[in-house]
């Protein structure tokens, strides 16, 4: 089968045109846009949040989370795929428009002087990865957004031990944002508000014939 006719008998996998047009979106405003004048987001409470450089690890995965999320869901329940993209565009999308109207900064980043392959991960991490732009978290707000479609999603493969390990993920990702120095408690606040807005405007998606997503998000195992 090619590719064309592929796109043309699967239309649910154009979506993807979206987060691509997001990511292109990302890297021009993280380029091109450095305002003289950002926002700084730091708490007094941020400023006594421990380092802890080991989290790097549970930072990176957010990487293959993303992508085995959209492409498990794509394979295994349309509604669920939809319901997915439907979160994760909102918040995606409504961040670059925060990040437009509302350009922000931290202070946080205590200076590395290790040279151990944890550190080093993350010198790399901020060579690509300026400190603005930062409210709310895309890394939290994605993360979340995939943590919700797996809790409705009634798919036999997501069964609760698959499901907590789903969510400990998740909380690794989320508190190690704070724990290296990349984010600050306000983005994370505004992360989780943001993808719950989100989660609460996403349609049931009544016209597919799955029975693998609970519709009105209620009574999730």
């Amino acid at each position: 089968m090619s590719i064309k006719k592929y796109i043309k008998e699967h239309k649910e996998i154009r979506l993807m045109v979206f987060y691509i047009i997001f990511i292109i979106l990302f890297a021009l405003i993280q380029k091109f846009i450095v305002p003289k004048y950002p926002n700084l987001v730091t708490s007094e409470i941020d400023y006594i949040m421990p380092y802890n450089k080991y989290f790097i690890i549970a930072y990176a995965l957010w990487w293959p989370l993303i992508p085995a999320a959209f492409i498990f869901f794509y394979f295994r329940d349309t509604k669920s795929f939809k319901a997915l993209c439907f979160q994760m565009f909102t918040v995606c999308f409504f961040t670059l428009y925060i990040y437009i109207i509302y350009p922000s900064y931290i202070d946080l980043r205590r200076p590395i002087t290790e040279s151990d392959i944890f550190s080093n991960m993350i010198l790399w991490l901020r060579s690509i990865d300026p400190p603005r732009n930062v409210y709310p978290s895309l890394h939290v707000s994605e993360t979340l957004s995939v943590c919700y479609i797996v809790y409705f999603c009634k798919d036999k493969f997501l069964t609760k031990p698959v499901k907590y390990i789903c969510y400990i993920i998740s909380i690794l990702i989320i508190v190690s944002t704070l724990l290296i120095d990349q984010h600050a408690i306000s983005d994370i606040v505004f992360s989780i508000v943001l993808s719950l807005i989100a989660l609460l405007a996403c349609p049931s998606f009544e016209d597919e014939e799955s029975d693998n997503f609970i519709d009105g998000r209620k009574d999730a195992p």
